[in-house]
């Protein structure tokens, strides 16, 4: 198959680059048709220029090539438009997260009662609707888009994230963390979806433990939760709490491996529940136990004290119990990370992830245009 992949998507990011390099291996052909969007909505008229300029190059590369079919990647709601010249069952939606759901609910930065709030959610019920099958993270992200955004489910194909096991894989040989240290990680933007106020907060509360250390890597100058977590540290004086900015990822790959246990997301949103994020895949690729929140979308996946351990979302005294167990019963640890490894390798490398488009979205699409 002749697949081309459009829009102002990032085929470096995880979300596409495993899908392409597992269809890649499966001997699919990959066009990439990417426009790099280069301006911010808080300057509309560059908004509007650069969206003309991107119309234009879109529309003349679409109209050049051949393809079986087109999926239009995140964020979708402008490239979408320029399909509407094509057969509707040639399009395929990667949509990734809501729009209108990040914005509003996740960020609260317009109330849902706003006119904004509502051209929004009308600007991206009618993107989703335009087109055969639409792709989703999660069994529970494809519900919320359904219901929120009154789409029929069988629209839906859950596709999972998964993780590039050329880059996150299990060396052992590299483990360096020092003797003694039960090492925590994390690692993130400091978005509202993962909940780092969580983190710190359990730190607190096994801040006796002085064999546990919490390694949180990432954020940027000027984010707020950033700031407001370097307060906490320095008022409470947490020694156990080592806050690493953002490095590359291949120093993010060591860090990995050198920890003891990784971190999952812990935030309250509707998002925190419908979704499994990238660190969570890359952990498993490198045979690390990982706690994260109970939700709807890791009930979909895995199995709480077996392949993972799941505590409450938003909760600092679960989450240091949590942590406190894994320490105190370190085998389990290397249990639980092996049996990480192996959910890994059934459903989440790029071929495993190649396999279920191939059968959920091609094979089905083929069999109903025969």
């Amino acid at each position: 198959m002749k697949i081309c992949f459009f829009g102002e998507l990032n085929p470096q990011y995880s979300r596409y680059a495993n899908l392409i390099r597992g269809l890649r291996i499966l001997g699919h052909q990959i066009i990439i048709c990417r426009y790099n969007f280069q301006s911010q909505i808080t300057n509309p008229f560059k908004f509007f220029i650069e969206t003309i300029k991107e119309y234009v190059f879109l529309l003349s590369v679409l109209i050049k090539i051949k393809f079986n079919y087109l999926i239009v990647g995140y964020p979708i709601l402008k490239p979408v438009w320029l399909t509407y010249f094509l057969n509707k069952k040639k399009i395929i939606l990667d949509p990734f997260i809501s729009n209108y759901n990040t914005i509003i609910f996740d960020h609260k930065l317009f109330k849902p009662q706003s006119i904004i709030a509502k051209l929004l959610y009308i600007y991206e019920r009618k993107a989703l609707s335009r087109c055969k099958y639409i792709l989703s993270d999660t069994k529970a992200h494809a519900v919320f888009f359904s219901k929120f955004f009154r789409i029929p489910i069988d629209k839906f194909k859950v596709i999972p994230v998964g993780s590039n096991n050329q880059i996150y894989f299990p060396n052992p040989s590299k483990n360096t963390k020092k003797e003694g240290k039960f090492i925590v990680g994390f690692y993130g933007k400091f978005i509202p979806l993962q909940g780092i106020e969580t983190i710190v907060q359990a730190a607190e509360k096994l801040r006796d433990y002085e064999n546990i250390s919490f390694e949180i890597i990432g954020g940027l100058q000027g984010n707020k939760i950033l700031a407001s977590i370097k307060t906490y540290i320095q008022e409470k004086k947490l020694t156990n709490v080592h806050l690493i900015p953002r490095v590359s990822e291949e120093e993010l790959r060591n860090y990995i491996q050198h920890s003891t246990i990784q971190l999952g997301i812990f935030g309250n949103s509707l998002k925190a529940q419908i979704v499994i994020p990238n660190k969570v895949y890359s952990a498993l690729a490198m045979a690390k136990a990982v706690i994260t929140s109970k939700t709807y979308a890791t009930s979909e996946f895995f199995q709480d004290n077996i392949d993972i351990i799941l505590c409450n979302r938003h909760d600092p005294s679960d989450l240091a119990k949590k942590i406190e167990y894994l320490f105190l019963n370190q085998d389990k640890v290397e249990i639980i990370g092996k049996n990480a490894y192996k959910k890994y390798l059934e459903l989440f490398t790029p071929v495993k992830i190649g396999l279920t488009f191939e059968r959920e979205v091609l094979f089905d699409l083929t069999n109903k245009s025969e």
